[in-house]
């Protein structure tokens, strides 16, 4: 049973200008926008997980003091042990991550950022409304009031696609893994001689 009536969102920070997709200035107006429209809600608290090796912490405790912030920006901490304090992620650009939270069902909101290709999974998580895309920041707050109340459940279809994509959880893997070996190497055996 919840019984904080804060929001607690956590904000999963991509390495686009790192990579070279975003200038300097893109970046911190696209910074600078989310927090200051996530400021204007009492209800909501936030707090920013950045890349563990890519990202400059100082950048965003420097942007976080320069706008008067309270979040904690976490770096090297384990994106697992953080996501259960947390009743939304909020993220933007491509990851693997996407990928990640849409395997276990946690609700994510995915900010719309250029046309940046989605990883596996996502997509099938945006159909099964366990991840919600945003096109806006002005419809950033009501998205995440809406959702917050939205019970999730993991569809039969994501299920099974989850299924299709990453077989099965039974403890068996790397036995698959080595007989997909050992069939490979066979066949590259018998084409040789």
């Amino acid at each position: 049973t919840k019984t904080n009536d804060k929001i607690k969102i956590l904000i999963l920070t991509d390495s686009l200008y790192e990579h070279g997709i975003w200038s300097y200035n893109e970046r911190e107006s696209f910074l600078k926008n989310l927090f200051e429209k996530l400021q204007e809600d009492k209800t909501i608290l936030f707090d920013l997980k950045i890349h563990p090796t890519t990202e400059d912490k100082t950048y965003y405790q420097r942007l976080s003091n320069k706008l008067g912030l309270s979040a904690k920006i976490f770096q090297s901490e384990d994106l697992y042990d953080l996501i259960n304090a947390y009743d939304i992620i909020v993220t933007y650009g491509t990851s693997t991550a996407h990928t990640e939270l849409s395997l276990c069902g946690k609700k994510t909101i995915l900010i719309a950022t250029k046309h940046l290709p989605t990883f596996v999974m996502v997509d099938e998580a945006i159909a099964a409304g366990h991840v919600k895309r945003c096109n806006s920041f002005t419809d950033l707050i009501p998205l995440i009031h809406n959702f917050h109340k939205q019970e999730i459940n993991l569809a039969k279809e994501f299920v099974e696609q989850r299924t299709k994509y990453f077989y099965k959880f039974d403890g068996k893997s790397g036995d698959r893994a080595a007989d997909s070996i050992i069939q490979f190497l066979e066949t590259v055996k018998s084409k040789s001689n």
